[in-house]
């Protein structure tokens, strides 16, 4: 509103500047040739001016920059030479590691020592297995004998099937090889699945 005012009264302003100077103008220099009193035309009418929308204000921008003066140039100083890195050294090849043994599998290498050593008729076989430890399925292994499992997950030594088997008289007749027996003892130190 006070932005308003001030453009009215601008606008006024210098429209009877535009009037009034060139009437002054005019009458000095007839009074100067007629050499008596001067005598001023009337002035036209002013009319008012006519109402203006309001201006929206101007976002501020910001002052234009400082026009950048050429650099003064200097002397070139000598640009120090780039350091030589040294060529790195080739890392000398690590050993391969070595592959781990694949983990022993119960249908695999278990369950086909069971079968033709242990899980024959009149042993651990139905229809009634010795001591009721059917050697058949993992599931018949895992259930154990009348006098509870014969293998812990994990612990190979304390596994009554590897105390049988190693050097306990199991399978009757023609005991199992040392690699067979290695066998057993892995798959239970590696917790026993049916894999």
């Amino acid at each position: 509103m006070e932005c308003s005012r001030l453009n009215l009264l601008v606008t006024v302003i210098s429209c009877l500047a535009v009037l009034v100077f060139p009437i002054f103008l005019t009458g000095c220099d007839e009074g100067d040739s007629a050499g008596g009193d001067v005598i001023a035309p009337d002035p036209e009418p002013i009319s008012e001016p006519t109402p203006q929308p309001e201006a929206q204000p101007e976002p501020e921008q910001p002052p234009p920059a400082e026009q950048e003066q050429p650099a003064q140039q200097q002397p070139e100083q000598p640009q120090p030479e780039p350091e030589v890195q040294p060529e790195p050294q080739p890392r000398p090849e690590l050993p391969p590691l070595p592959v781990p043994a694949p983990g022993v599998s119960f249908q695999e290498d278990i369950l086909p020592i069971l079968q033709v050593s242990c899980a024959v008729q009149g042993c651990h076989a139905d229809p009634n297995p010795r001591v009721g430890l059917n050697l058949e399925t993992y599931a018949g292994f895992e259930k154990g004998s009348l006098g509870g499992p014969v293998f812990n997950p994990g612990d190979s030594k304390g596994s009554k099937v590897v105390q049988r088997i190693d050097g306990g008289g199991m399978p009757p007749g023609a005991p199992l090889a040392d690699d067979q027996i290695q066998l057993f003892k892995d798959w239970i130190d590696a917790g026993a699945k049916d894999n």
